[in-house]
C-alpha cells in the first residue's frame, strides 16, 4: 500500500525539457490536496475518514505560458481509491472546476473580463478552455486533467498553456512518469 502521497506528486525530473520554476512549496499531509478537490467532489467523494495521506505539488511553470500541477491522495482501500477516481473523471467535475478556475481569473486580474468556459472529455480526461478579453484582445487558456490511479491512490494532474492546448506528448510524458511511480508503490 503506497502511503506517502507527497512521491506521487510530480516532480521538476517529471516535466519535459528545460526551464520550469516552482511557484510555491509542496504542500502534504493533514489533507491539504483533499481540500483543494472539495468544492467540486460531491458527497461521492470519499471523506476524511477514508483519507490516510495527501499533497499538491508546486506549481511548476515556464515563460512560455505552461503550467503543470498535481494533487494526490492515498485512501484507506481500494473501493475509496476507486470512488475517487469515478468522480474525477466525470465532466460535472471538469465543469465544476473549469467555472471554480474562470471566477479566479477574473477575479485576479482587473483587466481581464471572463468570456466563456468549456469543456471536453478526450481519451486521456479533460480539456477546459477559458477565453477573456483584454486590452490586448481575447486570451484563450487551455486547462487539461488527467486522473491517474492505482486502486488505493490517485493523482488528478492538471496541465495548462496559453494560446494552445498543452503538447500531447508533453502531456504524456509528466502523465508517465507519474504513472510509474504510483504503480512501482504498489
Amino acid at each position: 500500500m503506497q502511503t506517502d502521497a507527497a512521491n506521487l506528486v510530480p516532480a521538476a525530473s517529471d516535466l519535459p525539457g528545460v526551464g520550469w520554476e516552482a511557484l510555491d512549496e509542496l504542500v502534504s499531509g493533514g489533507g491539504q490536496g483533499e481540500a483543494e478537490l472539495i468544492d467540486c467532489v460531491g458527497p461521492e467523494f470519499p471523506g476524511s475518514a477514508e483519507t490516510l495521506d495527501s499533497a499538491s505539488s508546486p506549481h511548476f511553470v515556464r515563460a512560455s505560458g505552461q503550467l503543470v500541477h498535481g494533487i494526490s491522495v492515498v485512501f484507506a482501500t481500494a473501493e475509496a481509491g476507486s470512488r475517487a477516481a469515478a468522480v474525477l473523471r466525470r465532466a460535472a467535475f471538469a465543469r465544476c472546476l473549469g467555472d471554480a478556475v474562470m471566477a479566479d481569473l477574473g477575479a485576479a486580474a482587473d483587466d481581464v473580463e471572463p468570456l466563456a468556459v468549456d469543456d471536453a472529455a478526450r481519451g486521456w480526461g479533460h480539456r477546459i478552455r477559458f477565453t477573456g478579453a483584454s486590452g490586448a484582445g481575447v486570451l484563450p487558456i487551455q486547462l487539461d486533467l488527467v486522473v491517474v490511479d492505482s486502486g488505493d491512490a490517485l493523482v488528478l494532474l492538471l496541465f495548462a498553456d496559453t494560446p494552445s492546448p498543452f503538447p500531447d506528448d508533453q502531456r504524456r510524458h509528466v502523465t508517465e512518469r507519474v504513472e510509474a511511480r504510483l504503480l512501482a508503490g504498489r
